[in-house]
């Protein structure tokens, strides 16, 4: 009777492992008496797990050891491609400015090269009746104390010490009637209630008021008009030039046709609905004009950083490359 040959399950394992069990400690193919602690803990899972049986002829597969993954790695990441970006977006915004600038400037210029106020406006004869005086005070801030060694010349801050003061202003309002009237009086007053408009009397229009700086407030007397007569653009019944819209009508009473809005989108500045001006319209087109040559300089002038930053950017881009 042939003898039974004992079974080892250690050392079937252990092949499976690819681990010769004849190069191992007897008592290490008993899997009783094999200790946990010596033992990997990935050794010891492949144990815990049923094991798939070779076939007759085939070598047992060794199972692979883990490797660091290639994710787990340091990535050195080349910044070349995005040094410099904040040059450029500084350099886009810098552009985008001077073209909006260079916008503004020549619609600006356009507007003034079609005012024509010589045929948009008529002149003819007005005459003040209402002055109005009026003191108001504002918040300024002002140098108290300068730097003993500064050149204000050179564009720097030669203030040492600031302080917010009070302001004190004359403001004068004019109400005027259009043509003469020989039995109007002027009149000087300090309240808009003080306003009489009766349905005989001529209709009233309003001009740009007038300020004139007192100064600092501290101190300052402004219980009458201290500059009286002298100070005011205009005076209670004066008779002066003024220009009204040129609505292709003789009567001076007609205003329906054109508004003030309309003379507004030109570039033009009204005072009133009718824009009855006291002031001649061809200051307009030069300020319109004036303001055409700012604006394009300004959008011009923007390029200059922008083509700084840019060539920054490119040199940025290129030393991290």
């Amino acid at each position: 009777m042939p003898m039974a040959m004992p079974i080892n399950n250690g050392g079937i394992q252990m092949q499976q492992m690819g681990v010769n069990p004849q190069m191992m400690n007897p008592q290490m193919m008993n899997p009783q008496m094999m200790n946990p602690q010596m033992m990997n803990p990935q050794m010891m899972q492949q144990m815990g797990q049923p094991q798939q049986q070779p076939q007759y002829g085939q070598m047992p597969v060794a199972v692979p050891q883990v490797q660091a993954e290639e994710s787990e790695r340091p990535i050195v990441v080349k910044r070349g491609a995005r040094g410099g970006t904040c040059f450029f977006v500084a350099a886009g915004f810098f552009l985008l400015m001077g073209f909006f600038l260079q916008v503004l400037g020549r619609n600006a210029a356009t507007a003034a090269a079609n005012m024509d106020p010589d045929n948009d406006f008529v002149q003819i004869k007005c005459q003040v009746k209402y002055v109005l005086w009026e003191t108001e005070t504002r918040t300024s801030r002002v140098c108290r104390e300068k730097k003993s060694s500064c050149n204000s010349n050179n564009g720097g801050d030669c203030c040492k010490r600031y302080e917010n003061v009070e302001m004190c202003y004359d403001k004068y309002s004019t109400w005027f009637i259009k043509g003469i009237s020989e039995t109007m009086v002027g009149q000087r007053i300090t309240s808009e209630s003080q306003i009489s408009q009766d349905e005989n009397d001529d209709e009233l229009y309003t001009a740009f008021p007038v300020e004139v700086s007192r100064g600092e407030c501290d101190g300052l007397d402004t219980s009458g008009d201290p500059h009286g007569e002298l100070e005011s653009e205009y005076e209670p019944a004066q008779i002066l030039d003024c220009w009204k819209v040129n609505d292709g009508d003789d009567d001076d009473d007609d205003y329906d046709d054109r508004s003030s809005t309309e003379f507004e989108d030109m570039g033009y500045t009204c005072p009133n609905d009718q824009c009855l001006k006291l002031r001649d319209p061809a200051v307009d087109k030069e300020n319109a004009a004036t303001t055409a040559k700012i604006l394009n300089f300004a959008g011009y002038a923007l390029f200059l950083p922008t083509v700084v930053l840019f060539l920054c950017g490119r040199r940025e881009q290129a030393r991290l490359s």
